[in-house]
């Protein structure tokens, strides 16, 4: 059952903000979007975001993107793969994470591009070497 303050997609915004401690600055880094807009979003002036925005925003402050957009779902998805990798994150790790989901929405999705890329290039090499051991 929802509380009356997550009944709006305000209320769900700002419940997930003072959760997660996300300010309006961090809002507007990590989308790109004036902090004049966030303040609509705040204070229900704005009704919608655009979906890239939903997208960033609902990962920022760790909660899925269909409860904060409609208040259908669970607030948190949980993921199995997401409590091993967990495990295995650093502090160091945690800032990076910070800085990464700071930026703007292009440069994380080329960074991610390249990331992918690399993975793949690593994957063939370890591939050839298995083959050339066997």
């Amino acid at each position: 059952m929802n509380s009356l303050k997550t009944i709006s997609f305000t209320g769900r915004l700002t419940d997930a903000m003072d959760a997660s401690k996300v300010k309006a600055i961090d809002i507007s880094r990590a989308t790109g979007v004036s902090r004049g807009s966030i303040s609509k979003w705040v204070s229900g002036a704005t009704k919608s975001i655009l979906a890239e925005h939903a997208i960033v925003l609902a990962e920022l402050l760790g909660v899925n993107i269909e409860w904060l957009i409609l208040g259908k779902g669970p607030r948190k998805i949980t993921d199995k793969n997401a409590v091993v990798i967990e495990k295995h994150l650093k502090p160091s790790d945690d800032k990076l994470l910070l800085q990464f989901n700071s930026l703007p929405i292009k440069a994380r999705n080329d960074i991610r591009e390249k990331v992918e890329n690399l993975s793949e290039e690593y994957a063939a090499i370890y591939k050839e070497l298995k083959e050339l051991n066997e």
